[in-house]
């Protein structure tokens, strides 16, 4: 064993130059893709006026993006273990960059529908892709708290987007465009600029890294080819054909249905929900009090994330934020007397699925290596993102039926605690690993 860790104080630097050099870089990439994929949440706000979008109509339309995640995860993710994530990554964003700018040109609902169904086809990969790449570089005892700098992205996406997009929607004519039509065209371009980046920085393992020393490149490579090695061991021969099959896929599956059933179904429809619960008329108002729970959750999700890996029971630390948030929700969509209560119950269930994606996004990569990860990862993402379209269009519809959302939160809110329940059932839980405990601490404090 010594041999596969000839120094670790070696490759501990080699932790940390990566965190310094890489993670940012990936931190930038994600927090573009949220823009790209929930602006028009901010859009709406004066876009459906204008488009002549119905409750019914939006809510497809911001869903039917995930269609094209259904179908296209698997195929990228497995293209991606091929040709390497700098070049296939970097495609990834242009292409969807191209879709978002287009998008600033839509004449009607239909138009903007098929921009939607395009970009789902087109970013399909990107998150899969990038959580397989996280393995490339950082072993089981950095990941979760890995995955928390990561998925800052996601509020980091709100944070900036909210007030970005409530400004240039605010906008009602600026060179013949109105201002939904500038902030789909601003962060379009933005998203290929940044694909030019990635095509020159992003290496595609530590062995190509500028940044790392030859011994440093050895110690980290020989760590992770020794990890892989032991998972390929336990795996028991799960391969690329029989991952479909594995019950700790589909119960993953299942639990991330429950997560992106809140943050999409909320999310998306944070925006018009604040303006009509709370009776708020401006645009800006709105767009900084849907900031708000994203702004609280950033912090949380780090701390969360860094717990996890401490602790080693990343299912708990994936299951008790959902329940929290999920029964939140539930009760808070009830209260339609307390408009404020609402409002916190709507940020109590972001910050909990925020807080529950870095556990849970390390959990494949506990029984899945090679290209069963891959195909594990976009399986679990492309199946569970389905509700990425149920959500929205189910508060459409109830919406529009009902000529209220708070029935939808209700379910949104049951569905997401029942996704906690069955994250504690499963026990996807692991003993920590005392021999790394001191190399994790230097970590957190390197």
């Amino acid at each position: 064993m010594a041999t596969l860790q000839p120094d670790p104080d070696v490759e501990q630097r080699a932790v940390n130059k990566s965190l310094r050099y890489l993670v940012p870089l990936l931190i930038v990439g994600f927090t573009v893709m949220n823009l790209d994929r929930t602006n028009i949440g901010i859009a709406a706000l004066t876009m459906n006026k204008e488009l002549g979008i119905s409750p019914r109509q939006f809510g497809l339309i911001s869903g039917i993006f995930f269609a094209g995640y259904l179908l296209f995860e698997v195929p990228s993710n497995l293209i991606l273990h091929r040709v390497g994530a700098r070049l296939w990554i970097a495609r990834i964003m242009f292409t969807w960059g191209l879709v978002t700018a287009f998008a600033a040109f839509a004449n009607g609902a239909t138009a903007m529908f098929w921009c939607r169904v395009l970009l789902g086809i087109f970013e399909a990969g990107f998150l899969p892709g990038m959580l397989l790449y996280l393995t490339f570089w950082f072993t089981k005892e950095h990941r979760s708290r890995m995955l928390g700098w990561f998925f800052l992205g996601v509020p980091l996406g709100t944070v900036i987007g909210a007030p970005l997009g409530g400004f240039l929607v605010g906008i009602e004519q600026m060179l013949g465009l109105s201002g939904w039509r500038w902030l789909f065209l601003i962060e379009g371009v933005a998203t290929l600029v940044l694909a030019a980046v990635y095509v020159v920085w992003l290496p595609n393992t530590p062995a190509q890294a500028r940044w790392l020393t030859e011994p440093e490149k050895a110690a980290l490579t020989a760590r992770l080819d020794a990890e892989r090695s032991t998972l390929a061991e336990r795996s028991h021969g799960i391969t690329a054909l029989t991952v479909f099959r594995q019950p700790r896929v589909l119960g993953l599956s299942a639990v991330l249905f429950g997560l992106v059933l809140a943050l999409y179904g909320v999310g998306l429809w944070l925006p018009q929900l604040i303006r009509t619960s709370l009776h708020i008329g401006g645009v800006m108002p709105v767009a900084l009090l849907t900031a708000v729970p994203y702004l609280l959750a950033a912090p949380v999700m780090v701390w969360w994330g860094r717990r996890a890996d401490r602790r080693g029971s990343r299912g708990l630390h994936t299951a008790i934020p959902m329940l929290i948030g999920g029964l939140a929700l539930a009760a808070s969509a009830l209260l339609v007397g307390v408009p404020w209560i609402g409002y916190v119950g709507l940020c109590l269930s972001i910050l909990a699925v925020l807080a529950s994606a870095p556990a849970f996004f390390s959990l494949p990569s506990t029984f899945l290596t090679g290209i069963a990860a891959a195909t594990g990862y976009a399986f679990v993402n492309s199946v569970g993102n389905t509700a990425g379209f149920v959500g929205p269009y189910l508060v459409g519809w109830v919406t529009a039926t009902l000529g209220e959302a708070r029935w939808a939160l209700v379910i949104i809110g049951l569905a997401l605690a029942a996704g906690g329940v069955l994250g504690a059932a499963m026990r996807l839980t692991e003993p920590p690993n005392r021999a790394r405990l001191a190399v994790s601490t230097r970590y957190e404090h390197g």
